[in-house]
């Protein structure tokens, strides 16, 4: 009898599905720039890390404007260029958060930037996903869709006054803010007309516009400077800096307070460069560009955020006397200007020495900023 029970619950344990393990790409309807999550619905043996490729299968519709990574992810992640349609990210789970049987694990957060209606798939592509036993954890790829809809412009108006032209009013909605301006019909009589007025919802409220960055105007190349972001609200500072530029922080998120980064200018920079700052709150985002002004110097310094390669110097060529042809003794002011002139290169390549030594020290944990 109790090897005909135990062989019944053996057969209902095998009849029995397992629940599927699903890797989630979020779908949604939008009219305007949106977010989507990752989420991998759980995993039974932990997490340690994964290595996934997202594509948008149409760009004209949206493209992947950047990437946000969960806090147990924040100390280990990259993610390739941006913005694409196409991005790898790889994250590790280094101080092991997702245990055994964790369940909806946000592994990351697109954000799309909207370029036109439509709709368009949203991939994933080369999945790799490990428990923490260093075994792949399989996965069902559930693909998203995003569907981008025109927005919606309703006009309306209402004539008012007597006997003559009345006023009107416009209202134009979309779907973050809605801005209304109305203006009533001058008093009746004889043909008199009424004015009108209309208000976009583009126009930033007043509290976008508290805005305030403090970067100089013109600064060397080969250097560095700081630039400062007031933000009188919660909301995420995004800094998309010219090629070649570096910074210690380009995402930052402020609440109702001054955030700053540390920006490199490239060794080789001249001309006017913008620099890009988008402020994103729940239902919007806010653009400002600043431009700088680069200029060269004469002395050629290594910057400590630029490549530590270096340039062989050429060997000069020896000078070829003519046999009959006495060799011209130096003078004083030459051989001083050569003694000084071999000081100052020693003392300059100790210091393009010195402060290489510094960075293969200190790069490893400005990266981590």
């Amino acid at each position: 009898m109790r090897r005909i029970v135990l062989l019944t619950l053996i057969l209902l344990a095998l009849i029995q599905p397992a629940l599927a393990v699903e890797l989630i790409v979020e779908s949604k309807t939008v009219q305007s720039d949106t977010s989507l999550n990752i989420t991998l619905t759980e995993a039974p043996t932990g997490l340690a890390g994964y290595n996934v490729t997202i594509s948008v299968e149409n760009p004209n519709i949206a493209e992947i404007e950047s990437v946000e990574f969960p806090s147990w992810a924040s100390l280990l992640h990259d993610n390739s260029s941006l913005p694409s349609s196409t991005v790898w990210i790889k994250a590790v789970d280094l101080y092991e958060q997702i245990q055994q049987n964790a369940s909806n694990i946000v592994l990351a957060t697109l954000r799309l930037k909207v370029k036109g209606t439509g709709v368009t798939q949203i991939t994933l592509t080369s999945v790799r996903l490990d428990d923490d036993n260093g075994d792949p954890i399989n996965a069902t790829i559930v693909n998203g869709t995003l569907e981008v809809a025109a927005q919606e412009t309703t006009t309306s108006s209402s004539s008012g006054g007597g006997g003559g032209g009345g006023g009107s009013s416009e209202t134009t909605s979309e779907p973050t803010q809605t801005e209304t301006s109305s203006s009533g019909g001058s008093s009746g009589g004889g043909g008199g007309g009424g004015g009108s007025t209309a208000a976009s919802a583009s126009e930033t409220s007043e509290s976008q516009e508290e805005i305030k960055i403090t970067a100089p105007t013109e600064v060397k190349a080969n250097s560095y400077f700081t630039m400062y972001i007031e933000v009188p609200y919660n909301a995420t500072v995004r800094v998309k800096l010219p090629e070649g530029w570096t910074a210690t922080k380009t995402e930052m998120a402020v609440n109702d307070e001054n955030v700053s980064t540390f920006i490199g200018v490239p060794r080789d920079a001249e001309g006017n460069y913008t620099i890009t700052v988008e402020v994103v709150s729940e239902n919007w985002i806010k653009t400002k560009n600043v431009t700088i002004r680069v200029i060269r110097t004469g002395l050629s310094m290594p910057f400590f955020y630029y490549s530590y390669r270096t340039t062989p110097t050429p060997t000069p060529k020896p000078t070829i006397h003519p046999i009959n042809q006495a060799t011209p003794k130096p003078t004083e002011q030459g051989v001083i200007s050569d003694i000084l002139s071999r000081i100052f290169n020693v003392i300059l390549n100790y210091f393009q020495m010195l402060i290489k030594t510094l960075l293969r020290i200190l790069t490893p944990f400005l990266r981590m900023f």
